[in-house]
């Protein structure tokens, strides 16, 4: 659940399938300087993850943006700030529970990607259920899951389907246009995190690992329940050309990281470490730090530095100036996220806001001074 005091008018977006209506963002936001997230919030039905929009400007207001029955997530800002491309999953079927309570038991396998415009209205790029029985079949090897997604300087989509591939969809043209570069299946493993552009859009970031190295999640059931063993895959920090998918590795060590994020000159990568990988009953387990490290892995540096709260999905300001990012920190078996904000050298760290519920994706920054 969602607390904060400022909430703005609400935009009511309804995902039937892939039929567009016209409907359009409040015209009264300033979006200047706020941060786009995705999280539950009880002003849903089904308390399902909607779009929000915060000032990182004091008082930070909060904008929920969407407010539909169908789950939203991995919502980020087109480059030129003139939409918000995000994904959605319609229901299945559904049946009517006890006390006539509206009960969904399916999904749609494949979710589809919209385009929320400011000025104009609402975008469906991709619609996977829609397609004809021949399209479906052209592009068979579209089916899966898409975990996340990135939008280019040139009006592309990159979306990471199942973690085996990115597919790079044009949005400008009017029929279908996939371009699909696959992961080495014999060298890297799938990648599940959020990945990263560079700035001049030939290159991307992703956490793996080497499929050499790869252990699968294990288990040494520990004798107490007040500690044991674990071993899990150590994922590492990636760089692959789009053009060609070569790729290079610019992190090794033991510690497992993720959520990598490119500086705006494209000089520096952000990311986040679990530098503690054991099995413990407080606060710790599996707190993680954000790094910045030179976009060729050299220099590599602890921002945040904080052993009980765990701190991912690091997010550069337009003018590469702050780092906004996420923390979460369990407390008496439940989980509290904030949004925090901090100057690119890890100095001067403030919160922004507290969210009292799971952030579905990364968070993004509106791309405009």
């Amino acid at each position: 659940m969602i607390k904060e005091i400022n909430i703005s008018i609400l935009f009511l977006i309804i995902l039937n399938g892939c039929n567009s209506k016209e409907e359009k963002l409040p015209p009264n936001i300033d979006f200047t300087n706020t941060i786009l997230f995705t999280a539950d919030t009880s002003s849903n039905m089904l308390t399902g993850p909607q779009i929000f929009a915060v000032k990182v400007d004091s008082p930070h207001t909060l904008h929920q943006l969407t407010n539909t029955r169908y789950p939203l997530e991995n919502s980020v800002w087109l480059p030129d700030g003139s939409g918000i491309v995000f994904l959605g999953t319609r229901f299945d079927n559904n049946f009517m529970g006890s006390f006539g309570v509206d009960r969904h038991i399916g999904w749609e396998d494949y979710p589809d990607i919209y385009i929320m415009d400011i000025t104009e209205t609402r975008r469906i790029i991709r619609c996977w259920h829609n397609m004809t029985k021949s399209e479906k079949e052209k592009y068979k090897e579209l089916e899966g899951t898409i975990i996340s997604i990135a939008p280019t300087s040139s009006g592309e989509i990159i979306y990471n389907l199942s973690g085996y591939k990115l597919v790079v969809h044009d949005t400008l043209q009017s029929k279908i246009s996939f371009n699909v570069i696959k992961i080495p299946p014999k060298e890297l493993a799938p990648f599940y995190g959020n990945f990263s552009l560079s700035p001049d859009g030939k290159e991307v970031a992703f956490a793996t690992q080497l499929e050499p190295e790869q252990k699968r999640l294990s288990y040494t059931l520990p004798d107490s329940l007040s500690r044991g063993k674990y071993e899990a895959s150590i994922s590492k920090i990636f760089v692959m050309s789009l053009e060609d998918g070569k790729y290079k590795r610019l992190t090794y060590n033991n510690f497992p990281e993720g959520t990598p994020c490119w500086s705006n000159d494209g000089e520096k990568i952000y990311f986040s470490r679990t530098n503690d990988w054991s099995i413990k009953t407080d606060s710790k387990d599996f707190a993680s730090d954000i790094f910045v490290m030179d976009s060729d892995g050299r220099n590599q540096e602890n921002l945040t530095d904080s052993p009980d709260i765990s701190e991912i999905s690091p997010m550069v300001s337009p003018d590469d100036k702050f780092i906004v990012y996420i923390t979460e920190e369990r407390k008496h078996d439940k989980y509290y996220t904030e949004i925090w904000v901090m100057n690119n050298d890890g100095t001067n760290k403030r919160k922004i806001i507290g969210i009292h519920s799971y952030l579905r994706g990364a968070i993004s920054w509106y791309p405009k001074k």
